[in-house]
């Protein structure tokens, strides 16, 4: 295997390392040197600061070694992120009351607490090629606080859900395998493919190095049944085939999906899913038509590949994703597609890296075909304009589409309607501390029109082109203690509205930026 540079540590990263031991088993072992299988000497920065014990990798101290690979390990998280988030309106102007704005959310601070814990079994090599693995993690704490109530006439989709902190299981599964034959996953899980562009798990941290500003929450979850094969062979291949439960913005959601990889790494892949899915009509309301079939599906392709050139190193992701079909409460046809790709080279502390995203659109949102991308919350675009303006203009112009109770296009958070480029620089300060910035160039698609008015903009504007500019600066340090780690971070955002936010109560007036400030602290054990 070719020696690997700050770019593998990157893509494969912490959040990797600890999801291939819990949920693949005898990915990496920290007492038993026979049951590594992970490379876990990658060159470049160090992952984190140590101060205490000799592990420079993330790992789990309340960890049993039972023998012959075999492990039980209790694992959990604390993490507190605190935003200091700009006053937003949630309603855009009607066009018989152009002066109505609708109810503000103040600039306020906004503390989002998460607090999991869980523990995973999985029996090594004690029966041989037979590999029995369960994992448990209980959500104890997740929500946020502040101003997080929206008013009646605009739903916030980001907030409404996470109004009050709750508790709920975050996956609870048990996993049978015979060796790279065939294996057999049933229970809860999160979901994640490719990027996450769509399909995102909430998992993925930024690896030591990134020039990144995500601070994932939530994720995708589904109650699945699962049906694997591989890796096999030199090239790694893989499939699988899965029937999931899900709970989507209509009811409880059926899908089944099936996909395939080529890889036996996290640095150079390539994988292709294929999604159906409907919804259960039960919580939908009386006025939903059965006729209307709400069937829709979904195809993603996505890839990695890294160019070695010795003390630099390019890796270049990609996701593209279509999704087809009929989703919205009316029964709408869709016809939507996005795709998104990353370029990063890393040179010993230096770090320069490229995001690019295409989401489809929606000119003429009251037609009978949907046509825009809703990337995920969670797919790193900033920190402002899509995760707080875009979300609660998008929320207030949504419209119940003659179902009481459902509102269609809220973004939640995620870019849509938009074609960005994400130009980004990071560099080791020191062991474990990294600076980095970005700039965010956002184009609309389509120029946003109010839905009861295509041809004026949402905000009764002349629709415009240029979703704004975006400047976010940021710092993140890294303590390793025992294997424990702790994250400390603080970011800043600044938009520049463009011309199709022009007349937005969402942001300032013409001239005027809006700002966004956040610190978190993250303790994973």
């Amino acid at each position: 295997m070719r020696a690997l540079g700050i770019g593998s540590v990157r893509l494969v990263g912490r959040a990797a390392l600890i999801v291939a031991c819990l949920s693949a088993g005898a990915s990496w072992r920290a007492s038993a040197e026979a049951c590594v299988t992970a490379n876990v000497g990658a060159t470049g920065p160090e992952p984190a600061w140590v101060v205490l014990g000799e592990s420079e990798l993330p790992q789990h101290p309340l960890s049993l070694d039972l023998g012959r690979c075999a492990r039980l390990t209790l694992f959990g998280s604390a993490r507190m992120r605190v935003e200091r988030v700009p006053e937003l309106h949630y309603a855009a102007p009607p066009v018989s009351q152009p002066q109505v704005v609708g109810e503000p959310r103040p600039a306020s601070l906004v503390p989002e607490p998460l607090t999991r814990v869980g523990a995973s079994f999985d029996s090594g090599r004690r029966f041989g090629d037979f590999v029995v693995s369960a994992l448990y993690e209980h959500e104890l704490v997740s929500g946020l606080r502040g101003h997080t109530v929206p008013p009646e006439q605009g739903g916030y989709p980001r907030e409404v859900r996470s109004a009050d902190v709750s508790a709920e299981p975050r996956r609870a599964y048990g996993r049978f395998a015979l060796g790279s034959v065939v294996g057999l996953q049933l229970g809860f899980d999160t979901s994640h493919f490719g990027l996450g562009l769509v399909e995102n798990d909430g998992a993925h941290d930024p690896a030591p190095g990134a020039a990144s500003f995500a601070d994932p929450r939530g994720g995708d979850r589904v109650l699945e049944a699962r049906l694997f094969t591989g890796p096999v062979g030199d090239v790694g291949f893989s499939s699988y085939v899965a029937l999931q439960s899900t709970r989507g913005q209509l009811g409880e959601e059926a899908r089944l999906l099936g996909g395939a990889r080529l890889g036996v790494d996290d640095i150079d892949w390539l994988g292709v899913q294929l999604s159906a899915q409907g919804v259960s009509v039960d919580e939908v309301g009386e006025d939903y038509d059965p006729r209307s079939g709400h069937r829709h599906h979904r195809l993603g392709v996505a890839g990695s590949y890294a160019f070695d050139f010795g003390a630099e190193l390019l890796s270049i992701e990609a996701e593209v994703a279509r999704e087809w079909g009929t989703r919205s409460p009316a029964g709408r046809a869709l016809s939507a597609h996005g795709a998104a790709a990353r370029a990063t080279l890393s040179a010993g502390r230096l770090t320069v890296g490229l995001t690019t995203l295409f989401a489809s659109g929606d000119s003429e949102p009251t037609r009978g075909e949907r046509t825009a991308f809703m990337a995920d919350a969670n797919f790193d675009q900033g920190l402002l304009l899509f995760r707080r303006v875009q979300a609660v203009q998008s929320a207030g112009r949504t419209t119940s589409q003659g179902v009481a109770g459902i509102r269609e296009g809220g973004t939640g958070g995620g870019a849509s309607n938009a074609f960005t480029l994400f130009p980004r620089v990071g560099y080791r300060l020191t062991t474990g501390l990294d600076a980095y910035a970005g700039v965010l160039f956002a184009f609309a698609v389509t120029a946003p029109v109010a839905p009861d008015a295509p041809r004026r903009g949402p905000f009764g504007a002349e629709p415009g082109g240029y979703w704004g500019t975006e400047y976010d600066v940021g710092a993140r340090l890294r303590v390793l203690a025992w294997g424990s780690l702790l994250t400390l971070g603080a970011e800043a955002g600044v938009l520049d509205p463009g011309s199709a936010l022009e007349g937005s109560p969402a942001v300032p007036g013409a001239g005027e930026v809006a700002a966004l400030a956040r610190g978190f602290a993250n303790f994973d054990w």
